[in-house]
């Protein structure tokens, strides 16, 4: 019998292909170990960019110990398709936005790179035109400094953070 690797694994249940190819490409963007496990620590961000967005204590609580319920530190992509797959997946919010949002603002600020937007947008599986891209960073960045204004970027897009 041959040896499947999860990445040829068929992960069926409510997961759509294109959503499974999103989700393994993802995985890959959160640095893998040689074993293929990305730490818990990066859990949240993950979910967040698939717009299922836990509160901290979601993700201690309930989502980590279903993760990685030997406690090594570490999940595989297995253990993130089961996880993925066993939970339900919420509308998006302007709360949730804005918690996907400051998970990259490394400096606590409440303003993020413009850069570090495009790529969370990006990995996340959003699709914007150069056009649409653009008003979108004018809406947050009103200074043109740079960065996007957290609040005023999902006060604009969604009506309020």
């Amino acid at each position: 019998m041959k040896n499947m690797s999860c990445w040829d694994k068929e992960y069926k249940d409510d997961l759509k292909e294109e959503d499974i190819y999103q989700f393994k490409e993802l995985f890959t963007h959160f640095y893998p170990d040689a074993y293929g496990r990305v730490s818990v620590k990066h859990l949240k961000s993950l979910l967040n960019c698939i717009d299922l967005n836990p509160t901290d204590t979601d993700v201690k609580k309930l989502l980590i110990p279903k993760a990685d319920p030997e406690n090594t530190g570490k999940f595989s992509l297995d253990d993130f398709m089961n996880l993925i797959n066993s939970t339900e997946i919420p509308k998006d919010t302007p709360a949730s936005f804005c918690e996907a949002l400051e998970e990259i603002d490394h400096e606590g600020n409440g303003k993020i790179k413009i850069e570090d937007a495009q790529q969370l947008f990006m990995v996340a599986g959003e699709t914007f035109t150069q056009d649409e891209f653009l008003e979108m960073i004018t809406l947050g960045d009103l200074e043109n400094t740079g960065f996007i204004d957290i609040k005023q970027l999902v006060k604009a897009v969604m009506g309020r953070c």
